[in-house]
């Protein structure tokens, strides 16, 4: 999608327009190429997206973002931390500025999402792995790379998105369940019901600062 800008002179200029339905895609198409860090971006600026929506806000914030990320923790596990409890664990390994013993929604914010958006990168002793274990380390994480599916089942999943489009062939999958993406926009109800047959269960690990050597 290609907005119009006219500028003072008169002559045209366009700025390309990413819908979030097209930003899925492209978070997927990367995936699926091995551009893991693209695609995490997408996700990241989708996730943004998502909780301007879902809280009616006309501008992005931090907290709403965090937010998002605790009010769909359940999800984030489901799809890609089964058994840790991440509203009630703390990453005391991993301190960030001002922070020294960050949550999960602190480090998807401050480590992924603006150095992402705002710098050059995620840091090199922030991974991501295709294990699904979570490695910690002092001064060090790994992550599984199934974190990403994870974000992106919140952005599809969550009722503000409804009315968003994506081309045909594109799905999401949650263990056995297979869901077309484009039938299943803003039906957070069918992912619950996913959630409530697992019955997961949920352990929170807190590793305090300086514990680790």
């Amino acid at each position: 999608l290609f907005r119009l800008h006219l500028s003072s002179n008169d002559s045209p200029t366009y700025q390309l327009m990413i819908t979030l339905g097209q930003r899925v895609q492209l978070l997927i198409d990367d995936a699926e190429h091995g551009r893991f860090e693209l695609a995490l971006q997408h996700a990241a600026i989708a996730i943004d997206i998502t909780a301007k929506r879902h809280y009616k806000s006309t501008k992005s914030s931090r907290s709403n973002y965090k937010r998002l990320l605790q009010d769909y923790s359940w999800l984030i596990e489901l799809m890609a931390f089964g058994g840790l409890n991440l509203e009630d664990s703390r990453f005391g390994n991993y301190p960030i500025e001002g922070n020294p013993e960050p949550t999960f929604q602190d480090l998807i914010y401050h480590v992924i999402r603006c150095n992402l958006v705002h710098d050059e990168g995620v840091p090199d002793n922030f991974e991501f792995s295709d294990s699904d274990t979570i490695i910690f380390q002092k001064g060090h994480l790994i992550f599984p790379k199934k974190l990403i599916w994870g974000l992106l089942a919140v952005v599809v999943f969550s009722p503000c998105n409804s009315d968003e489009k994506t081309v045909d062939g594109y799905w999401l999958s949650i263990f056995e369940n297979r869901f077309v993406i484009n039938d299943f926009w803003g039906q957070e109800s069918v992912a619950r019901m996913v959630y409530e047959k697992r019955k997961p269960i949920r352990v929170g690990i807190v590793i305090p600062p300086g514990r680790m050597v």
